[in-house]
């Protein structure tokens, strides 16, 4: 997949969250953002999303710019399936029906058939037990593999997912580590958003490090990681990787 973001350019009110960002990927699988908090990583990820609109600059995947109107953006979106911070389940609503509801709702499957396909999923990742249990009575963990299911279950051109264990206590956060990992070895396309730099090394086949709003590295994980070169992220692999 290609990815090309000229002159990117996001403001809220007066501070500006991407300043004049460009990246060119001629061919990435997985993508993984790192960089300090505040950097702009998910303003990044809700701009590539369609979620917000720039104020210049422009953002195109295999040479289709994405187009910045409401009928094009609901198109773009189908196309994606898309991972919060917090797992954003409906509260009144099962494990299977919150993974069914858009299904048949946007993408068109019917009630059987979205049923169907979600608790395929449910089962292949050792989630059916809690097919019929609603958020409140799901581990954070779990939660958030249902919400990575309901992202996957439209089978979306590319996965965006934002930060998807920063709720999690570190077993919790394995468990969706462990089921983002399957999904790679799928072939699925994603960009993560994260501050597991051990598990952007592992995962990812380029690495994007965002700060101030732009990038200052871009290149293979041994590159980023072992040789970066601008001081800021020189500064923040020696803090980080030393804990």
């Amino acid at each position: 997949m290609k990815l090309e973001i000229h002159q990117l350019t996001k403001k809220f009110g007066t501070q500006r969250a991407i300043s004049s960002l460009d990246l060119n990927l001629p061919e990435f699988h997985t993508l993984a953002l790192i960089g300090p908090s505040g950097g702009g990583k998910s303003t990044l990820l809700r701009l590539i999303a369609g979620l917000e609109h720039p104020d210049s600059g422009w953002i195109a995947f295999d040479d289709a710019p994405i187009v910045f109107e409401e009928t094009a953006l609901l198109k773009h979106r189908r196309k994606l399936g898309i991972v919060f911070q917090s797992w954003n389940l409906f509260p009144h609503l099962t494990a299977l029906e919150n993974i069914c509801l858009p299904l048949f709702r946007v993408h068109g499957l019917s009630r059987e058939e979205a049923e169907a396909r979600s608790f395929e999923l449910l089962k292949r990742f050792e989630l059916d037990k809690h097919a019929h249990k609603k958020p409140f009575a799901l581990s954070g963990g779990q939660a958030q593999r249902v919400a990575l299911i309901r992202a996957v279950a439209p089978q979306p051109k590319i996965l965006l997912l934002d930060e998807p264990t920063s709720a999690l206590d570190p077993l919790m956060s394995a468990e969706v580590l462990e089921l983002v990992l399957e999904l790679k070895v799928e072939g699925r396309h994603f960009i993560l958003a994260t501050h597991h730099l051990n598990f952007a090394k592992k995962i990812a086949d380029w690495i994007v490090f965002i700060a101030e709003g732009n990038v200052l590295e871009s290149g293979a994980p041994s590159q980023v990681f072992d040789h970066p070169r601008s001081t800021l992220a020189k500064q923040y692999m020696t803090k980080v990787l030393a804990y």
